[in-house]
């Protein structure tokens, strides 16, 4: 193992491995651990960034906020090394971290659900500058230098546009959230989905849907995910997807996404 997906997947097959099951615990252990170096060599970087900061002087004025756009599934739910195709709590849920100037809310942790389409609206609160207008966000709420009153989403749609992807496949991924309830909706194209319902508080990683589910919560949420996607297709229009151009398009291809 050197840490690439290519060894990892030449492994795999030549070993005649089946499902993450399969694969050695020492050879898994690896994977994992590297996947830590990466999150470690950021950390470290993030932490010269603020050293810089305060070095500068400008610590006290300064808004930071430390995010991701992905997490890493590692055989959570049969997936290995990915996080662009499934929608579980592994690849989706993701740090948000907010440091404020001086004189903003400190050491608070906003138990309400957080979307990354939220941080544009909260930095502009915490600013103290006119919203943006029409956007799908909020600003989140308690983090806002004049305290104007906030709204949180109630609920949180997901969707791993599979179809979309450089890798495609003939089906999605998509899913509803709220404060208690996550579905997980396998929409192939062209045929009925397979819909999931998992207890968030009961079975936080998402190890054993519902059985059998609450009839009618099931059903709803089924139709507001698929109402949301289509939505979402719909207002896009012509411009839902684009052409990439030459720069945009190098990027996949150095990352090793596309071959």
């Amino acid at each position: 193992m050197d840490g690439s997906r290519e060894t990892f997947t030449r492994v795999f097959t030549a070993h005649g491995y089946v499902n993450v099951a399969d694969v050695p615990r020492p050879d898994m252990d690896h994977m994992i651990a590297l996947y830590d170096g990466e999150i470690s060599f950021m950390d470290a970087w993030i932490g010269e960034l603020l050293r810089a900061i305060e070095v500068k002087g400008v610590w006290d004025r300064t808004l930071v906020v430390v995010t991701g756009d992905h997490g890493e599934g590692f055989g959570e739910h049969g997936q290995i090394w990915e996080h662009s195709g499934t929608i579980f709590d592994e690849a989706v849920r993701v740090p948000l971290v907010v440091k404020p100037p001086r004189g903003g809310p400190a050491g608070r942790r906003v138990a309400a659900l957080a979307r990354t389409i939220d941080i544009a609206p909260t930095v502009l609160a915490i600013a103290g500058l006119p919203p943006l207008d029409p956007v799908d966000g909020v600003h989140l709420p308690g983090l806002s230098a004049a305290g104007q009153d906030a709204t949180p989403a109630a609920e949180v749609f997901l969707e791993a546009q599979r179809e979309r992807q450089a890798m495609a496949a003939d089906w999605s991924f998509l899913g509803l959230r709220n404060d208690r309830l996550k579905l997980v909706l396998l929409y192939p194209q062209g045929r009925d989905p397979q819909a999931s319902l998992f207890d968030l508080l009961a079975d936080p990683a998402e190890r054993a849907a519902l059985d059998p589910p609450p009839r009618e919560t099931l059903e709803r949420l089924t139709r507001r995910a698929i109402g949301a996607y289509q939505a979402l297709k719909g207002e896009g229009g012509d411009n839902a997807y684009r052409e990439m151009d030459e720069m945009t398009s190098e990027a996949p291809h150095s990352l090793g996404y596309v071959k």
